[in-house]
């Protein structure tokens, strides 16, 4: 998926990932929306199998990544009380 954040109202969808689960078609979704509101994409968390708690970074309100990190494991604050998937 992909959006302009200044020039268009859409998110573009690619034919690859027609064929995921409808827990990632929504995460990447809102990832991609989530641009629209002037997030970027500094860091990824579950791309890069790391726990949004162990992030060296303070500005997790304006990353992506958290937004589609919520959708596929669930709300939480990163740097306070967000838990490792694989541990659950």
């Amino acid at each position: 998926m992909v959006t302009m954040p200044l020039f268009r109202k859409r998110v573009d969808i690619s034919t690859k990932i027609r064929k995921s689960s409808i827990d990632f078609i929504a995460s990447a979704f809102i990832h991609e929306a989530s641009h629209k509101c002037w997030t970027n994409d500094l860091k990824y968390f579950w791309q890069s199998r790391e726990n949004p708690n162990e992030a060296e970074f303070l500005d997790w309100q304006s990353t992506a990544s958290t937004h589609d990190w919520w959708i596929l494991f669930g709300f939480c604050v990163p740097g306070y009380d967000c838990r490792d998937p694989a541990k659950w």
